[in-house]
């Protein structure tokens, strides 16, 4: 089936899935607030410091899991988009090294200098930086060349989720490499997923690795089902099933009974296929949240910046940890995130973007679909 053939001219409900998935980030990091340097103090208690903890308990405790459903994300998106495509020759090396770079470095380069005159600031004024304290000459240079988490650094430094994004250099590396040399096939993806689960080795990239291309067999999975004849009966059954699936997770969680690796593994993915196939019948599945996907690369890189923001704003003001146990400061803190992302996108992602394609590609590229810029 050629690819151009496959699903809608864009999946918004993994799209909205994806900016969902930047949110639940931000919750696992608002215990950045309370942190005494570059770790929570001991007698720290999430339930009597976190805001709304017992509705958001799960967001608190398991949100850093959403890297992984980014991951998976941008494997069915990028075997979507670019499988074919490089595999034939019709995507260059180059054009497809721009496309990613226009789109991922412009806002990198922007908070990581922003993070950097934050610390500065926040040091001069606490003695310490914000939480990860590695903000040195050598890791600024691992930041800049976007490889600040591929096994050369001491630890996270400066804007530390762009980690994610540094894998999935690597990832997009590798896809391109993959789909230059043969035209991947499931069999074969199925045994680099395989491998990544079962192998040890660095471990960013291994569960960079592992659900990425997890995601491109989804992808070749979607391809089998959605052309079937009994498509429509598929899509229900297993959206009843991750339905299922989702609320004895959450029922397990609470419990104190959940398992990561099952949520990597089959709930995320389970969740990624049902959606996609609901979309290939009903075009506009979610496209009134598709609106978060966009703005999802703006909401995970800007929120880091921007807690360094708060926490310099209540130093100002004079007030101490329990201003960030509070429900309003949250409601607050995500208004604002959610605007700067907004107008982070659309004053200087978008412009960036057109910019250096303008400038770095021989002739305008066809324009490109809303692909994940990366986790994020």
């Amino acid at each position: 089936m050629a690819q151009k053939d496959v699903g809608p001219g864009r999946f918004h409900s993994l799209d909205a899935l994806r900016g969902i998935a930047a949110l639940a980030v931000v919750f696992w990091h608002w215990q950045h607030f309370f942190f005494e340097g570059s770790s929570l103090p001991k007698d720290f208690k999430q339930a009597q410091m976190l805001p709304m903890f017992d509705v958001l308990r799960i967001f608190y405790e398991r949100g850093w899991l959403a890297v992984d459903l980014f991951f998976s994300l941008s494997g069915f998106i990028f075997f979507w988009l670019y499988a074919d495509a490089i595999n034939a020759r019709r995507v260059s090396g180059q054009k497809y090294f721009i496309l990613r770079f226009s789109r991922l470095y412009p806002l990198h380069l922007f908070t990581l200098l922003a993070v950097a005159l934050e610390q500065i600031i926040y040091s001069s004024i606490k003695g310490n930086d914000f939480v990860y304290q590695l903000n040195d000459l050598r890791h600024f240079v691992l930041n800049l060349v976007l490889l600040p988490s591929v096994g050369l650094e001491r630890g996270y430094s400066f804007n530390a989720p762009i980690w994610s994004v540094s894998v999935e250099v690597v990832l997009y590396t590798a896809f391109f490499t993959l789909c230059r040399v043969q035209r991947p096939r499931l069999p074969v993806l199925i045994g680099i997923t395989f491998a990544a689960f079962v192998l040890d080795f660095y471990n960013p990239v291994q569960r960079g690795c592992k659900s990425f291309f997890l995601g491109g067999c989804l992808f070749y999975l979607y391809q089998i089902l959605s052309g079937s004849r009994h498509a429509r009966k598929t899509t229900s059954i297993l959206a009843a099933v991750t339905t299922v699936m989702w609320i004895a997770t959450i029922v397990l969680f609470y419990l104190g009974l959940g398992r990561q690796k099952f949520v990597v593994a089959v709930l995320f993915p389970c969740t990624i296929l049902s959606l996609a196939m609901i979309e290939k019948t009903r075009r506009t599945f979610l496209s009134e949240l598709s609106f978060l996907g966009d703005i999802s690369y703006s909401s995970y890189l800007l929120h880091f910046p921007l807690q360094i923001l708060f926490a310099l704003v209540a130093v100002g003001l004079g007030v101490g940890e329990e201003f960030f146990s509070s429900g309003f400061t949250m409601a607050v803190f995500f208004v604002v995130l959610i605007g700067a992302s907004q107008a982070s996108y659309h004053w200087l992602e978008m412009p960036a973007q057109q910019y250096l394609r303008g400038r770095l590609l021989s002739r305008s590229p066809e324009a490109a679909p809303g692909p994940s810029a990366g986790p994020p």
